[in-house]
Protein backbone atom coordinates (compact mmCIF):
# COMPACT_ATOMS: atom_id res chain seq x y z
CA UNK A 1 0.00 0.00 0.00
CA UNK A 2 1.51 4.01 -1.10
CA UNK A 3 1.84 5.99 1.81
CA UNK A 4 0.26 9.04 1.56
CA UNK A 5 2.33 12.16 0.24
CA UNK A 6 2.86 15.70 1.52
CA UNK A 7 4.70 18.82 -0.14
CA UNK A 8 6.01 22.10 0.34
CA UNK A 9 7.17 24.37 -1.79
CA UNK A 10 11.06 25.30 -0.64
CA UNK A 11 11.66 28.02 -3.47
CA UNK A 12 8.26 30.30 -4.54
CA UNK A 13 7.24 32.28 -7.08
CA UNK A 14 6.82 35.10 -5.08
CA UNK A 15 10.91 34.93 -4.46
CA UNK A 16 11.93 35.27 -7.93
CA UNK A 17 9.64 38.27 -9.05
CA UNK A 18 11.96 41.44 -6.30
CA UNK A 19 14.87 42.54 -7.44
CA UNK A 20 16.73 40.66 -4.70
CA UNK A 21 16.29 37.23 -6.31
CA UNK A 22 19.30 35.19 -5.62
CA UNK A 23 20.07 33.24 -2.19
CA UNK A 24 18.97 30.71 0.43
CA UNK A 25 15.19 30.50 0.76
CA UNK A 26 13.61 29.06 4.67
CA UNK A 27 14.75 25.90 5.83
CA UNK A 28 12.09 22.41 6.32
CA UNK A 29 12.60 19.83 8.29
CA UNK A 30 11.05 17.02 6.21
CA UNK A 31 8.84 13.98 8.20
CA UNK A 32 10.19 11.20 6.10
CA UNK A 33 13.50 10.24 4.18
CA UNK A 34 11.87 9.49 0.75
CA UNK A 35 11.84 12.50 -1.04
CA UNK A 36 11.73 13.94 -4.41
CA UNK A 37 11.74 17.61 -5.40
CA UNK A 38 10.79 18.73 -8.70
CA UNK A 39 12.12 22.45 -9.97
CA UNK A 40 10.31 24.47 -12.40
CA UNK A 41 9.78 27.97 -14.39
CA UNK A 42 9.07 30.55 -17.11
CA UNK A 43 9.16 33.78 -18.51
CA UNK A 44 7.07 36.42 -19.74
CA UNK A 45 8.39 36.46 -23.02
CA UNK A 46 11.64 35.61 -25.00
CA UNK A 47 14.34 33.37 -23.20
CA UNK A 48 15.42 33.14 -19.73
CA UNK A 49 17.50 30.86 -17.49
CA UNK A 50 17.86 29.56 -13.35
CA UNK A 51 20.32 27.89 -11.44
CA UNK A 52 18.88 25.99 -7.48
CA UNK A 53 21.17 24.36 -5.24
CA UNK A 54 19.08 22.01 -2.86
CA UNK A 55 21.36 22.12 0.01
CA UNK A 56 21.05 19.76 3.27
CA UNK A 57 22.29 19.56 7.20
CA UNK A 58 21.73 17.49 9.76
CA UNK A 59 23.39 20.26 12.53
CA UNK A 60 19.92 20.88 15.07
CA UNK A 61 20.66 24.93 13.90
CA UNK A 62 22.19 24.78 10.61
CA UNK A 63 25.34 27.04 10.11
CA UNK A 64 27.20 24.32 7.67
CA UNK A 65 25.04 23.05 4.52
CA UNK A 66 25.88 20.04 1.82
CA UNK A 67 24.97 21.05 -1.63
CA UNK A 68 22.50 17.35 -2.54
CA UNK A 69 21.79 18.67 -6.03
CA UNK A 70 22.16 21.65 -8.81
CA UNK A 71 19.85 22.20 -10.90
CA UNK A 72 19.90 24.12 -14.42
CA UNK A 73 16.85 25.46 -16.08
CA UNK A 74 16.45 26.65 -19.13
CA UNK A 75 13.39 29.33 -19.17
CA UNK A 76 10.55 29.81 -22.05
CA UNK A 77 6.91 31.26 -22.25
CA UNK A 78 5.77 27.72 -21.08
CA UNK A 79 7.04 25.42 -19.38
CA UNK A 80 8.23 22.24 -20.86
CA UNK A 81 10.69 19.46 -20.34
CA UNK A 82 13.81 22.11 -20.74
CA UNK A 83 11.78 24.65 -17.99
CA UNK A 84 12.02 22.09 -14.99
CA UNK A 85 14.08 19.37 -13.66
CA UNK A 86 13.62 17.18 -10.11
CA UNK A 87 15.11 13.86 -8.76
CA UNK A 88 14.30 11.42 -5.40
CA UNK A 89 16.56 11.04 -2.27
CA UNK A 90 16.42 8.47 -0.06
CA UNK A 91 19.00 9.87 2.33
CA UNK A 92 17.81 10.92 5.88
CA UNK A 93 18.59 14.85 6.25
CA UNK A 94 17.39 16.83 9.40
CA UNK A 95 17.20 20.23 7.11
CA UNK A 96 16.35 20.72 3.51
CA UNK A 97 16.44 24.50 1.93
CA UNK A 98 16.43 25.74 -2.04
CA UNK A 99 19.20 28.08 -2.82
CA UNK A 100 18.49 30.48 -5.82
CA UNK A 101 22.36 30.87 -7.30
CA UNK A 102 20.75 32.47 -10.32
CA UNK A 103 17.48 33.59 -12.27
CA UNK A 104 17.59 35.75 -15.86
CA UNK A 105 14.67 36.52 -17.75
CA UNK A 106 11.91 38.94 -18.26
CA UNK A 107 9.46 38.53 -15.39
CA UNK A 108 10.85 34.95 -14.35
CA UNK A 109 9.23 33.01 -12.65
CA UNK A 110 10.79 30.07 -10.76
CA UNK A 111 9.63 27.25 -8.00
CA UNK A 112 10.50 24.46 -6.30
CA UNK A 113 8.49 21.95 -4.73
CA UNK A 114 9.22 18.73 -2.27
CA UNK A 115 7.27 15.95 -1.37
CA UNK A 116 8.32 13.50 1.21
CA UNK A 117 6.60 10.08 1.88
CA UNK A 118 5.08 10.51 5.22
Amino acid sequence: MALPLSSVAILSPEATDVSNLTGAKARHAPCGVRKTFHAFGSVESGAGAAQIQIQVSNQKTPTNWITLRTLDLTLSSTVDENGQDGFADNDAWRHVRAVLLSVSGTVAQVSCWMAVEE
